[in-house]
């Protein structure tokens, strides 16, 4: 009798372990129909990312030109300004405003001159607006400056002084020199600087050469954190 009940269990395994075997395939095939369904929609979801990620790129350029555009057609109103008889109006102090040097070119235009307050300062391009205040001049016998991030300015007292360069950590720019009608000298220089808000500031050298090369005057100093 014992050995029957043994029969019929072995027998009722048997059974299981054939029934699991012919219902593994029809769970394995639903997890891959739903695998391939998963898929679909990813797919799907990434193409329609993909399209919008490429209308949003064609947007943003399409706006940059547009600004660009503006720029170029704001820049061209300032230069026909520059030499017209409205140039005054624009002053904030239009009566004490004297016009020391003015420049126009194709993609720049600099513009030196003295009120009330001072000499100013201002070179512009499209899209692009420089101004210093000569107020806050750096004092020195041979030349003067100011100026931060990625511009300086000031005016060369020394005639043996034939350039002048900036240094921002390692590299260097040479300045622009112009000679105004009353003989004194202004240089400036502009390049692309990045603003730093946190961090160790740039180490700045204004440098002075004589017609030689040889260096006559050099100062060092941090640029400013945060602009």
């Amino acid at each position: 009798m014992k050995g029957k009940y043994i029969s019929l269990f072995v027998v009722a395994t048997i059974l299981v372990l054939i029934a699991t075997y012919y219902k593994e395939p029809v769970k394995s095939e639903n997890i891959i129909q739903e695998d391939e369904a998963v898929s679909r929609v990813i797919d799907s979801e990434f193409r329609d990312f993909n399209i919008a990620y490429l209308n949003m790129e064609g947007e943003n350029r399409k706006l940059k030109e547009e600004i660009t555009n503006l720029h170029e057609r704001n820049f061209d109103l300032e230069k026909l300004i520059l030499n017209s008889d409205k140039l005054m109006e624009t002053f904030a102090y239009p009566e004490s405003t004297k016009i020391i040097y003015k420049e126009i070119k194709e993609k720049e235009y600099l513009l030196l001159y003295r009120d009330e307050r001072g000499k100013h300062l201002a070179i512009n391009s499209p899209g692009e607006w420089r101004y210093i205040n000569f107020n806050y001049l750096v004092e020195h016998e041979g030349l003067n400056w100011t100026g931060h991030n990625g511009f300086y300015a000031g005016f060369i007292k020394d005639n043996d002084i034939n350039k002048i360069i900036v240094k921002e950590n390692e590299k260097v720019y040479d300045a622009e020199i112009i000679k105004l009608n009353d003989g004194t000298q202004l240089w400036y220089s502009i390049y692309e600087h990045d603003v730093k808000y946190s961090g160790e500031p740039d180490k700045m050298k204004i440098e002075a050469l004589d017609i030689d090369g040889e260096v006559i005057w050099e100062e060092s100093f941090n640029d400013n954190v945060g602009g």
